[in-house]
């Protein structure tokens, strides 16, 4: 299966680095995943302020 194999793929890869490098690696993800998340949020009125 493609999911299967996709997670093999991943585990070879994380298994040849070092610590610091999947720890940079998942820092960069959540930075990308957290600057996509505030660009797709619409704003929301601020109601709280009136």
């Amino acid at each position: 299966m493609e999911v299967t194999r996709i997670l093999k793929e991943t585990l070879l890869k994380y298994s040849t680095m070092s610590n610091a490098e999947i720890k940079e690696l998942l820092v960069k993800e959540q930075v990308l995943c957290g600057t996509a998340g505030m660009a797709s949020k619409k704003p929301e009125p601020a109601n709280h302020l009136l």
